[in-house]
């Protein structure tokens, strides 16, 4: 008997017998293959296998949200709006194909901020201005403003209910009761107007005149020395003054010479000193009229050289002079002589 060929028609004739369908798909109970199942499915324990898997549904797509845009820093917003402005500037100088010169300018009048904004500056400006003009008619010096603020700050404090601040402040009130007595000749408490005024004292004491005399004569004496520093002290600045206006003129007269040196031996002399104009302005609102030569010729020094200059007479002086004639057409005058274009150059600094 062959036993194993009667195996293999088993086995063949298991596989070809049919299966009946119940409906229900075929549960496996072996150990083995329902732990392999598991492990296949990736259920930590072999159990899992046997339940089914739960179906998971598409998610439904939800209504669109409208979308919120997020809070922007004006930081950042500022810089892209400036670069926008930028970027729009040099398109406008890459279309027109403008002269380095021309772009220059172009530049500067473009990136001036629109009037609504000026506005709010220039009248802090005047106001800022107006301020520091009071202060210079005071003729106070810093220590005597930092002085009247604290002073201030303590009755301040005082009237708030500070006592410290009162005691401190009634102090420097008695200081300025003796200071101004004192000047005036006058009596107050700690103030004697005669202690500098040996002659009177002696005179009130051996009785050849009364205290109240001599009072007066002290307070005529104060009065009348006061009147001779002022007078000093006013004589002091016109000299001051007229000394400045003096080497105003000394300085302008030495910048010409030297502009007209420079005319002979610099080519590119009169688009220099056309770029000159902020640096002039400077020099002139800073420095004494005796530093003007010096601070020029560094300045001049300074500026680039020019390979291929190309003078154009029209382009001279920082500052374009007022239109003149009948016409009143505002082109800038052209230069008769090389010393008028300097003086042109320079015609800020004479005021």
């Amino acid at each position: 008997m062959n036993i194993e060929g009667e195996t293999d028609n088993v086995v063949a004739d298991a596989s070809a017998a049919p299966v009946a369908d119940t409906g229900k798909p075929e549960v496996v109970t072996d150990p083995d293959t329902v732990a392999l199942e598991a492990f296949k499915e990736g259920a930590a324990d072999p159990a899992a296998a046997e339940k089914p898997t739960p179906k998971v549904e598409a998610p439904v797509a939800e209504a669109a949200k409208p979308v919120v845009d997020a809070p922007v820093d004006p930081k950042v917003l500022a810089e892209a709006e400036a670069k926008a402005a930028t970027d729009a500037i040099e398109a406008e100088i890459t279309a027109n194909k403008m002269k380095p010169e021309t772009a220059k300018r172009f530049r500067e009048l473009a990136s001036r901020l629109p009037e609504d904004k000026v506005a709010p500056l220039r009248a802090a400006s005047e106001r800022l201005a107006n301020w520091e003009k009071t202060i210079h008619e005071t003729f106070a010096s810093p220590q005597q403003l930092g002085e009247l603020v604290n002073y201030t700050t303590m009755v301040n404090k005082a009237n708030a209910g500070d006592m410290t601040a009162a005691q401190a402040a009634f102090t420097r009130a008695q200081d300025e009761v003796k200071h101004w007595a004192k000047l005036l000749g006058k009596e107050a408490p700690g103030v004697d107007p005669l202690a500098d005024h040996k002659d009177l004292q002696e005179a009130v004491e051996a009785g050849d005149t009364t205290r109240a005399l001599a009072l007066e004569l002290a307070n005529q004496r104060a009065i009348a020395a006061r009147q001779t520093e002022a007078s000093q002290r006013t004589a002091a600045q016109t000299q001051k003054q007229q000394e400045f206006e003096a080497a105003k003129v000394d300085a302008i007269k030495t910048l010409t010479v030297m502009g007209d040196t420079l005319k002979g031996a610099d080519p590119a002399y009169l688009q220099k000193i056309a770029n000159l104009g902020p640096a002039i302005k400077l020099i002139q609102e800073n420095l004494h009229p005796s530093q003007w030569a010096a601070a020029f010729q560094k300045a001049y020094s300074e500026l680039p050289a020019i390979a291929d200059p190309t003078p154009k007479p029209a382009a001279v002086g920082p500052v374009p002079l007022r239109p003149t004639g009948a016409g009143g057409n505002g082109q800038i005058r052209e230069p008769k002589t090389d010393l008028e274009a300097f003086q042109m150059g320079v015609q800020s600094l004479a005021g």
